[in-house]
């Protein structure tokens, strides 16, 4: 599975990668996720890592995110494991000519497990739309908030 959204922002660079990596706050700028915890000290960088907990389908679900690469002002890998599944968050950040923000994310999901290669068969499509609008959905109330403190 892979599927890529992107946003545009009226910010410049390094002010709307700094707000992306801002795992400490994350909770409480995307309102799909509930709580949030930092496992690693310090301001982002490779190996960071953070736990999300999110509703999803009516059940409460945390994921341990890790920082696999980390080029800042440009661009970043967050990675996963859930389920028998790898996902992949491959995030790239590039200036608009007005004077903005392009972010674009492409996220893969790779299933590691024959169970998870039978459930991303059946229940794909559904799945992959749940995946689009959720993803979506986190970018616009980044948006939102980093247009509303500028």
């Amino acid at each position: 599975m892979e599927v890529t959204v992107t946003v545009e922002i009226d910010a410049p660079r390094p002010r709307v990668f700094e707000v992306f990596n801002d795992y400490e706050h994350i909770a409480d700028r995307i309102s799909g996720i509930k709580a949030a915890t930092v496992h690693t000290p310090g301001p982002a960088r490779v190996g960071t890592s953070w736990t999300e907990t999110r509703e999803l389908y009516g059940r409460e679900a945390s994921e341990t995110m890790t920082i696999a690469t980390f080029d800042p002002p440009n661009g970043l890998t967050v990675t996963a494991e859930s389920h028998g599944n790898k996902y992949a968050s491959y995030f790239t950040f590039e200036d608009t000519e007005g004077g903005g923000t392009r972010v674009a994310m492409r996220f893969t999901g790779t299933p590691q497990t024959f169970m998870a290669r039978v459930m991303g068969f059946v229940m794909g499509r559904v799945m992959l739309k749940s995946i689009v609008g959720l993803l979506e959905k986190d970018m616009q109330d980044l948006k939102a908030f980093i247009e509303g403190a500028e």
